[in-house]
């Protein structure tokens, strides 16, 4: 990796070795658990992930200077290469663009370390920074993280909003579910150099994906909330459409799979509609009613759903549960508290709970994690606490490799991220990243002995994604919450001192905890009053205006290279 003005990252000898041996089952060796400022500096560069999977002519703008604009050719994608875009969508594209035979897809946010833009996976990363967002404002107010999460939100809303085509009902007559395919996977290289036009896919009632529309929905809305003081004509905006996918979604259930191939194989559609549902009652009318949970089971339109404990693209029922208790149905902790008593409570400190699969583990230990933090929160309970906090100790380093699976926080971490934009070189003989990627969890541990394999093309490890980042947002948001902290001066000396990553949103530094102590008082004394003299009072100096100040840096682009083919799927259990 890159490590520019950076001096803390040297890898111990034991590290390297494990690094140089690939799969990692190491010895234990010294580690220790995180501090509440690496908590801190983990939530200030979470959101940097978003900048790094930045799709469009904006991505020159954000806060990584090794990105610049990609995929521009989204702009004009040719109907010709619309699959299952229907007629009367065409007729309406067209009278909105002056007769072209083309629709504007650009924007949006890389689906992990490719650049295919999947709906799904896209929707449930922006709805767990809403959910994290309602849960607890103060957190990214305190910690200086808010305009950067209100930009990503805003960013992937009008993605969204172009997206979909509504007729002249504003009902929904077609919408984009995906950006690319797998034939995606044949580049290796650097998203600003890769070659187009590529193929987008679409629903309709006859074609239909509820599940891209139900997390297009939930973004929507809860963005249209997290917005509506900045930008209420935006925030009005974005509701109209969340409305309009979650009626569409509700009206024509099922998930077609053209373009997806292996790598979406979505289980489940009503979760995602009753996600929606609820964030579209919630943003119109400030509440929502829960749909009944009884003996296990979501009691759905469709009957009753199980199988929903975790929180993560494929289901969504846990971050559900979490939602209803944020808006004050109580009753709906006893679920919080089920889907927490899934996995063992008495994990020690350095051993490692697997939550769902070995692909991509980390998400559903987070997932976890935000249960108990909540749980925490709500009744109090210091068990649910540090036995959530153990896991994100052991997700920061304090794990037997003493390796951070969130790249840039901690003393080392994954060398060879499989990642296009940050490590775009790997088949020019450089498997190891380029560019540092702040904030990006990856995706950790294979088993609970800490398996890992830090190679570029084990991507079950060391791939990231937006789906992953979802749901180490709601975690490590609710852990800054039930610790009261949120001093990210340690992430913001990395940001002064790097010249890979800057704070284009004007958040500034998180609110510096003030130290109690015991104050002695002064002895008072007589004080003899010195005689009074006429002071000639020192005129005011103007001060003189920092240029830029607040505003936006345009950073130059970089040129960056490399091919090779590959084949990421998600695991959805």
């Amino acid at each position: 990796m890159k490590k520019k003005g950076l001096k803390r990252l040297a890898v111990s000898l034991i590290g390297a070795a494990s690094i140089a041996a690939g799969s990692l089952a190491v010895p234990a060796v010294p580690a220790q658990a995180a501090t509440n400022s690496q908590y801190a500096e983990a939530l200030k560069f979470a959101f940097y992930f978003w900048d790094a999977n930045q799709c469009g002519a904006d991505a020159a703008d954000n806060g990584f200077t090794w990105r610049s604009g990609c995929h521009t050719y989204d702009e004009q994608c040719s109907f010709s290469n619309c699959v299952n875009l229907n007629g009367e969508a065409k007729s309406l594209i067209k009278a909105q663009n002056g007769g072209h035979d083309y629709v504007d897809l650009s924007g949006g946010y890389h689906d992990c370390g490719d650049h295919i833009k999947y709906q799904t996976t896209m929707g449930f990363g922006g709805s767990s920074i809403g959910l994290s967002y309602y849960m607890h404002p103060e957190v990214f107010k305190n910690a200086g993280v808010e305009n950067h999460a209100k930009y990503i939100m805003k960013e992937m809303s009008e993605y969204f909003i172009r997206c979909t085509v509504l007729n002249n009902s504003g009902e929904v007559a077609a919408f984009c579910y995906l950006v690319g395919d797998e034939s995606d996977h044949n580049y290796w290289g650097s998203p600003e150099k890769q070659p187009g036009p590529r193929k987008s896919y679409w629903a309709d009632a006859s074609h239909p994906s509820s599940n891209a529309a139900g997390e297009m929905s939930a973004t929507l809305a809860s963005a249209s909330m997290m917005l509506k003081n900045d930008d209420p004509t935006f925030a009005k905006k974005c509701l109209k459409y969340a409305k309009a996918l979650q009626a569409f979604a509700q009206a024509h259930p099922g998930n077609t799979g053209t373009g997806c191939g292996g790598m979406y194989s979505s289980s489940s559609e009503w979760d995602d509609i009753c996600w929606a549902k609820a964030w579209c009652d919630l943003a119109e009318k400030g509440d929502f009613t829960p749909v009944e949970y009884r003996n296990g089971g979501y009691q759905t339109p469709a009957g009753i759903q199980y199988d929903g404990w975790w929180n993560s693209w494929d289901k969504v029922w846990g971050g559900y549960a979490m939602l209803a208790v944020a808006a004050g149905h109580d009753e709906y902790l006893k679920v919080v508290e089920e889907n927490a008593n899934k996995c063992s409570q008495t994990a020690g400190s350095g051993q490692y709970i697997m939550v769902g699969g070995s692909w991509g583990s980390s998400r559903y230990n987070c997932s976890w994690q935000a249960y108990n933090y909540l749980l925490h929160q709500k009744k109090g309970d210091t068990s649910r606490l540090n036995a959530a906090k153990n896991q994100m100790d052991y997700l920061l380093g304090n794990n037997p490799a003493n390796k951070s699976y969130v790249i840039g926080v901690g003393n080392q971490w994954a060398k060879q991220v499989h990642h296009r934009a940050a490590n775009p070189d790997v088949h020019n003989g450089n498997p190891n990243s380029k560019y540092v990627l702040y904030g990006c969890m990856t995706g950790g541990p294979m088993d609970e002995g800490g398996t890992y394999q830090d190679q570029w093309d084990s991507y079950q490890c060391t791939e990231p994604g937006t789906d992953y980042e979802g749901c180490f947002v709601t975690a490590i948001v609710n852990l800054c919450a039930s610790l009261k902290y949120y001093d990210t001066s340690l992430a913001d000396d990395i940001i002064k001192s790097s010249s890979e990553i800057s704070d284009p949103y004007g958040g500034g530094s998180g609110a510096k905890p003030t130290p109690t102590k015991k104050v002695t008082p002064t002895p008072t004394k007589k004080v003899t009053p010195t005689p009074t003299k006429k002071v000639t009072p020192v005129p005011t100096k103007r001060p003189t205006p920092t240029p830029n100040a607040g505003k936006k840096v345009r950073y130059s682009r970089l040129d960056l290279d490399g091919r090779v083919s590959w084949s990421d799927l998600i695991a959805t259990k």
